[in-house]
């Protein structure tokens, strides 16, 4: 049970470490945009950005609440509440050392989330939401050829 429950508990600070690096490459994209853009473009851009990360934050959520349901059910409520904030402790120290927003990893994590994105979009046929995914996977490909770093597929 304590492998387990350590394994779920690493696997949470990633997901919270994961999280906290892709809202910072968001800002760092939404913050790229030219003030000559359409406004419905750069909105349709923050939609399509948040829909991702409230995924994501969903999902650390849920490893977080199981970490403290596991933990609070064989010890005291105090264990669990301490072990899920090192947890996203250990998430922000992982966001700020690992996980920066102008890294290859990163770059190429989020961009093949916007490819994956992009195909559901053409599924649903949303014209609006494949221009801002096209906007955004430009924005980071030469976000990307900006630091001199090989492009992002």
């Amino acid at each position: 049970m304590a492998i387990s429950l350590g394994i779920l508990a690493l696997a949470f600070m990633g997901f919270a470490g994961y999280t906290l690096a892709l809202q910072r490459l968001f800002h760092l994209l939404l913050e790229q945009a030219r003030p000559a853009d359409d406004s419905t473009v750069h909105r349709t851009e923050a939609v399509v950005l948040l829909r991702l990360y409230i995924n994501k934050l969903n999902l650390a959520f849920a490893l977080g609440l199981l970490v403290y349901m596991i933990v609070s059910r064989n010890a005291d409520w105090h264990y669990g509440v301490l072990l899920v904030s090192l947890c996203i402790l250990g998430g922000n120290l992982l966001s700020i050392t690992y996980l920066q927003p102008r890294t290859p990893r990163m770059l190429a994590a989020l961009s093949a989330e916007l490819e994956t994105r992009r195909k559901y979009y053409q599924v649903r046929g949303k014209a609006d939401q494949i221009q801002a995914v096209d906007t955004l996977l430009a924005r980071l490909r030469s976000l990307n050829t900006g630091l001199g770093q090989s492009k992002v597929s």
